[in-house]
């Protein structure tokens, strides 16, 4: 049920479906309150739609704990830099922002596969050209990334 009310949400934003029709289907999917959700909700945010219609996918993501949301965030990471690299962009300064999810985010990355701490290297390091004043809030990511590569 749940892989089918996935893929219902994916095909209303491929078809660039407003905000309340995206609300509408994503309403049984958090209401699940499955974590599995966090990673395909996030790989389904595209650079090519209207904002205003997928924040919701950001919100229902950001509702899990700090501890469960960047795990799956961190699994998601590199196929959203590819898919998506200004939602990527904007969900990691999202986390920054935050101290409690930049302090788990560091301590997840240290810990994360290869491909994960590259993106997330990647990630921070593309911020860093663009807005010099998240300087402070990526290098101690940058180095739990490169812990242990």
């Amino acid at each position: 049920m749940l892989e089918d009310d996935l893929a219902q949400l994916r095909r209303v934003i491929a078809r660039g479906a407003a905000a309340r029709d995206i609300d509408a289907v994503l309403e049984p999917i958090i209401s699940v309150g499955d974590p599995r959700t966090i990673a395909p909700l996030l790989l389904m945010l595209t650079d090519d739609a209207e904002d205003e219609s997928l924040w919701s996918l950001v919100h229902a993501v950001e509702q899990f704990d700090d501890a469960t949301y960047v795990r799956h965030f961190l699994s998601a990471l590199s196929g959203l830099v590819v898919g998506s690299s200004r939602w990527a962009s904007i969900l990691m300064m999202r986390i920054l922002n935050s101290e409690a999810s930049q302090a788990e985010l560091i301590r997840q990355v240290r810990i994360a596969p290869v491909y994960s701490r590259k993106a997330a290297a990647f990630l921070c390091g593309a911020i860093n050209e663009r807005d010099a004043r998240f300087l402070a809030k990526t290098t101690s990511v940058l180095l739990a990334a490169s812990d242990g590569s």
